[in-house]
């Protein structure tokens, strides 16, 4: 194929034309852009969608995407999304035109608010709002790390070992396809069956009392707490403080790095 494709089109058999039409024009707010109809009862009409994409999901995805979103299998092979721009208020217009929910507006790790539909036109169908990111003060003119994945071959296992360490239980869990997230202050942790070995370095209050209690569960500590770094000023961290570090083995056998940054004394 040469040239460039210059649109995506979806074409939908709508066996209840008038009201598909009425619905995604009226109700939904797509703009009719063309409309035909021929001598033996033939008729089509093309509604601007805006910018299109085409999204190509493996098994793992769409599980995944269906659990966050319903929180079970319910995608057919094809599913329509549109963007708005206010979900909860697009899915009040909705449920007003009398078309029910398969879904209530959710919100995703990935901060968009989406809700599904079984929509006329036989069309599965979900609204997403794209959220703005969640307020953190990181001095990079919003850019700066969101995400940090970690190897976890036994998820259950993994997610009870990072739930002790952190004192925190899981912010969310999707199984399949296997994800479990951990809030660090704003930045996630994502325990992922399908991720590679990282070295992560995560803060502790203290450093010795929290090596105390791993050893106790019988953690294995790979190198025992030193200082790594004095902070004379505070470009890389609290000015006056030592930078302290030990690193254990979580229970995936990914190496973690604990810091503590410790006034002088």
């Amino acid at each position: 194929m040469t040239g460039q494709v210059k649109q995506l089109r979806l074409v939908v058999h709508a066996g209840d034309f008038d009201e598909a039409v009425r619905f995604f024009r009226d109700v939904v707010g797509l703009p009719e852009e063309e409309s035909y109809s021929g001598e033996n009862g033939e008729v089509v009409t093309i509604l601007d969608a805006g910018r299109a994409t085409l999204e190509l999901a493996n098994t793992a995805q769409v599980e995944m995407i269906d659990q966050v979103e319903v929180g079970r299998r319910v995608a057919p092979h094809f599913r329509v999304a549109l963007e708005v721009d206010d979900t909860a208020a697009a899915t009040r217009a909705v449920l007003a035109a009398g078309v029910p929910t398969v879904a209530e507006p959710t919100e995703t790790p990935w901060r968009s608010l989406n809700a599904r539909f079984d929509a006329p036109g036989g069309v599965h169908l979900t609204l997403f709002q794209e959220l703005e990111p969640q307020p953190a003060d990181h001095g990079g003119g919003g850019r700066g790390l969101v995400q940090v994945a970690q190897r976890a071959e036994d998820l259950g296992r993994a997610s009870a070992f990072y739930a002790d360490l952190l004192g925190a239980e899981p912010l969310a869990t999707f199984d399949p396809p296997g994800l479990v997230f951990f809030d660090l202050d704003g930045l996630r942790l994502l325990l992922d069956k399908g991720a590679p070995s990282s070295l992560v370095y995560l803060r502790v209050p203290d450093i010795e009392a929290t090596l105390t209690r791993l050893r106790e569960r019988g953690t294995e500590v790979v190198g025992e707490p030193h200082v790594i770094f004095t902070h004379e000023d505070a470009t890389l961290g609290p000015a006056g403080t030592d930078e302290w570090m030990a690193f254990v083995k979580d229970s995936e056998g990914n190496t973690v790095g604990l810091v503590e940054q410790r006034l002088r004394t």
